[in-house]
């Protein structure tokens, strides 16, 4: 294209091995422990919304319990105790679920590519092992809208769930995946299901829905055309491996080229280092001629 005009041409290849980030925990509780107050992700929970702009990465395996799929294993989901047990460690939240609240989490929309699906590995949470599942408990396609796929956030294991019980609950193992490449947004609330509360029903009420992105594969998000240039909006990783097998910062460098089957033709024209959100790197100075698009991924102190 040309005169304001751009094509994207294609991502550049992301290094193999383990990609690094942070849990991203996600902590349930509640407005108050009143009888029919609403239930909330609270802690941290603004710095991995979907509005965020953070991305939960999910790597792709061939073989195995997730063969074929792209999966992970964070966010962990927990929820917020009054510190009467020991897993607590008798450090209670201010902003736990009433007494004898039993909280879970409901899945209920995913959008996504085309066709793609999202699988949910759970735990048993009625097991002090807390055992993972070897199949999917859940199978979620784009579009779905759900509403019986749930899991245990406050743990059984440890009293949640009978009269008077902390509802606690961090309980690791549980497992995600998608068997399409792209961007998916997953949606949940958290419920109460005790029966402790007025009339055998639940003490608190279900929260607001929430959202969180995955990442399956190093895609970009768009480009977009602007009198000030041309942007290319893409997910990054914070850390990945270098070509000495040592985790360290991704390096995302936009480059521009008016003849791209000449390899050596490709023009750097802005560099960015990754951190798990999107990012959007512009070329402030396109010529009017044809003009190509590609973003290059690779290790610090590698090539770059």
């Amino acid at each position: 294209m040309r005169s304001g005009g751009a094509c994207l041409l294609a991502a550049g290849a992301m290094l193999g091995g383990p990609r690094v980030q942070a849990q991203g925990h996600w902590f349930a509780g509640a407005f108050s422990t009143n009888q029919g107050a609403q239930l909330m992700e609270y802690t941290n929970a603004g710095s991995f919304v979907a509005s965020s702009g953070y991305i939960y990465w999910l790597n792709y395996t061939n073989g195995g319990t997730y063969s074929n799929l792209y999966n992970g294993s964070s966010p962990t989901f927990t929820a917020l105790g009054n510190g009467s047990t020991s897993a607590d460690s008798a450090s209670g939240s201010p902003y736990a679920a009433g007494n004898g609240a039993f909280l879970w989490e409901n899945l209920v929309s995913l959008t996504g590519p085309s066709g793609g699906h999202f699988y949910f590995f759970d735990i048993d949470p009625y097991s002090s092992t807390h055992t993972p599942t070897n199949a999917p408990t859940y199978v979620i396609g784009v579009g779905d809208t759900p509403t019986d796929f749930l899991f245990a956030l406050s743990d059984p294991s440890n009293g949640a769930g009978v009269p008077g019980g902390d509802p606690y609950g961090h309980m690791h193992g549980r497992r995600y995946g998608v068997d399409k490449p792209g961007t998916y947004t997953l949606g949940w609330k958290v419920v109460d299901l005790s029966t402790n509360g007025t009339g055998g029903g639940p003490i608190q009420t279900a929260s607001q829905v929430y959202y969180a992105t995955f990442q399956a594969g190093n895609l970009i998000g768009g480009l977009s055309l602007s009198p000030t240039g041309a942007s290319v909006t893409f997910p990054t990783l914070a850390s990945i491996p270098n070509l000495a097998g040592l985790s360290t910062n991704a390096i995302y460098s936009l480059q521009t080229s008016t003849n791209p089957i000449n390899p050596g033709g490709w023009t750097p024209v802005a560099t960015n280092t990754g951190n798990s959100y999107f990012q959007t790197l512009t070329d402030t100075n396109p010529s009017g001629d044809a003009r190509f698009y590609r973003l290059k991924v690779t290790a610090k102190g590698d090539t770059n």
